[in-house]
């Protein structure tokens, strides 16, 4: 009975921070300009499909188009990450890169979970590497008084902390079966 308050409990807290999300791509696209909103759809997308596939929930596509997809996906990642290095917009940038960081992590522990397994105190340690800058970018947004930026960020980082515990759930899941 316990568990499934906790599990009713985190499906809403991830069905708020999916909407607080999609709130502020739309704040973005008032607020900051098109290539922000364009950053949060992007992400938004790619956050969706790692929940499809940590919860294995079946699609009308193969999990070679989930990952095709996943791929043009950091493809567009790559161009805004080059986009806000043209802007001159650093932290964007670092934002972005410790994003795309996180995002090999997440591939290899889908793709490669032997790798992973293999070497789980350096996959472990990229990880809190990888968190520990993107909250360092939260908090240096704080002081430069850009709350909506810092707060966007934090939300990014509950939204993929959960798909993070979401997928280590799949991984320990099918290790069982095996």
């Amino acid at each position: 009975m316990q568990l499934s308050i906790f599990a009713t409990h985190y499906s809403k807290l991830k069905l708020v921070i999916l909407s607080l999300l999609t709130l502020n791509m739309l704040l973005f696209l008032l607020v900051g300009g098109v290539i922000n909103a364009a950053d949060s759809l992007v992400w938004l997308l790619l956050l969706v499909s790692y929940d499809l596939e940590a919860y294995n929930i079946q699609l009308p596509i193969s999990n070679h188009a989930l990952h095709q997809f996943r791929n043009i996906l950091v493809c567009f990642i790559t161009i805004l990450f080059f986009g806000y290095l043209l802007q001159g917009d650093i932290l964007a940038a670092a934002n972005s890169l410790l994003w795309l960081a996180l995002l090999i992590l997440l591939e290899l522990e889908t793709l490669k979970p032997a790798w992973k397994n293999a070497n789980k105190t350096t996959y472990w340690a990229a990880t809190v590497l990888v968190f520990i800058g993107l909250i360092a970018l939260v908090l240096i947004w704080i002081s430069f008084g850009a709350w909506l930026d810092a707060y966007d960020a934090a939300l990014w980082i509950a939204a993929f902390a959960i798909v993070e515990a979401d997928l280590l759930r799949l991984m320990q899941e099918k290790l069982l079966k095996i």
